[in-house]
């Protein structure tokens, strides 16, 4: 029968990774102990992605910066870019800085044109900093070449007199001249906030993701509920164990990793059809990130018949 193979190297998969339930087992202290050593070490690994995890998250939020100043420039080098960067996170966290030290102001007075730029807080405020600096848009001159308005989404981190933090988000734009490596604000800092502008109808044409069906005749309904068990089986094994996983796929590097917190689950088959070589599967699957939010999304999956391993899964 249609995916039997395919169902019963599932179903040992899942075996082994869970163990066989209801059966009592007695271990010696060496090996309870070298269990304890491997539970240590597989946290400790999943301490280690965590923290690579944020890591790249915040390389990536840089990352962002220099892009956004580089692509508005092509003709900069990434040096250039990467000095722009600096100097706008410099300059913004210099000039958002409560109480002002003698460094912060020399240096305002130093790379402005107008010195009597500043900002106030509120008497209850005690203390701010800038925690974050994202340039997300930058706009060159087309006049005097060096002259940019750069876009900023700024996070600062506030400090009442009751000793309670705040994080405040502010969008700004500043104007800023570059020459020979040598760096001036010639305008005040504005609080502005661009978004990018939406495509048109006509522009989206062409543009989505395409389905392409297969040629063939819809499976039976005992087919389409082998189909339903074998992806419910999939999106189970998919989440407890990525190895076993990719195992049913055609080129197991294509399954990506699911974010840990994730669970796949299964809600309704749509559509299948078949022929001699492949069978198409049209699914809904909802994506539940812990008790965070829940992300429904249709996937297709391309099975093939000799193999019993899946060709390809794609989102739309």
């Amino acid at each position: 029968m249609l995916f039997k193979r395919l169902h019963k190297h599932l179903d040992q998969g899942i075996e082994e990774h869970t163990g066989n339930e209801g059966q009592q087992v007695e271990h010696t202290e060496e090996e309870l102990e070298a269990h304890l050593q491997k539970l240590m070490k597989r946290q400790r690994r999943i301490v280690r992605w965590k923290k690579a995890a944020l890591y790249l998250i915040v390389g990536i939020g840089l990352l962002g910066g220099f892009r956004s100043l580089a692509q508005e420039r092509p003709d900069i080098t990434p040096a250039v870019a990467v000095n722009d960067y600096s100097f706008l996170e410099d300059y913004i966290k210099n000039y958002y800085k409560y109480p002002q030290d003698e460094e912060s102001q020399q240096f305002l007075q130093e790379f402005t044109t107008g010195g009597s730029w500043n900002v106030s807080y509120d008497q209850k405020i005690k203390s701010a900093e800038v925690e974050t600096v994202d340039v997300y848009q930058v706009e060159p001159s087309d006049t005097e070449e060096g002259r940019l308005t750069s876009y900023v989404r700024v996070s600062l981190d506030l400090k009442d007199d009751e000793g309670k933090r705040k994080r405040q988000t502010t969008y700004i734009a500043i104007r800023s001249i570059q020459k020979d490596g040598h760096y001036i604000v010639d305008r005040p800092i504005s609080m502005i906030s661009t978004a990018p502008a939406a495509m048109k109808e006509d522009m989206k044409k062409g543009l989505e993701a395409e389905k392409e069906d297969i040629k063939g005749a819809d499976c039976t309904e005992q087919e389409k509920q082998e189909i339903t068990n074998t992806i419910q089986l999939f999106f189970t094994t998919y989440a407890a164990d990525l190895e076993q996983a990719r195992l049913l796929m055609q080129d197991p590097e294509t399954l990506k990793p699911l974010d840990p917190d994730t669970k796949p689950v299964f809600v309704s088959l749509q559509s299948a059809i078949q022929n001699e070589d492949e069978i198409q599967a049209d699914v809904i699957v909802r994506y539940e990130t812990k008790e965070l939010f829940q992300q429904e999304r249709s996937v297709r999956f391309l099975f093939d018949r000799k193999t019993n391993k899946i060709i390809s899964k794609e989102e739309y």
